[in-house]
């Protein structure tokens, strides 16, 4: 299952698609509660069976840490978004506060 399901996904997030990398952690928690609900469901069987010991599904690993890669390349590209935007933003902070505060200034206490 991992190897069909899970290393597919991996390998699509290195798109720069934020909508399909959003659907790829949405397809991760899916299939990490599935595994999970598996192993209940087989863990309800075996007990039925005098048989005991845990069950785990060794995929369930795999899709949390592609759900959590998953996570990373989202905060990624927000993070690259607003780097781009800060950049783009040539805006002289200083020059308008310096204006402001000079016309303030000028005209004196309780003058506009």
């Amino acid at each position: 299952m991992s190897e069909r399901i899970c290393q597919p996904l991996v390998e699509r997030l290195s798109s720069g698609n934020p909508g399909q990398i959003v659907q790829i952690l949405a397809n991760c928690e899916y299939f990490e509660k599935a595994c999970h609900g598996f192993e209940v469901q087989l863990m309800a069987q075996r007990m039925t069976a005098l048989t005991v010991g845990p069950i785990k599904i060794a995929a369930a690993d795999r899709f949390i840490t592609a759900r959590k890669a998953a996570e990373e390349r989202i905060f990624e590209l927000i993070r690259s978004k607003i780097d781009d935007l800060t950049e783009t933003a040539e805006y002289d902070w200083w020059v308008r506060c310096v204006t402001t505060r000079t016309s303030t200034d000028a005209a004196g206490p309780g003058r506009p």
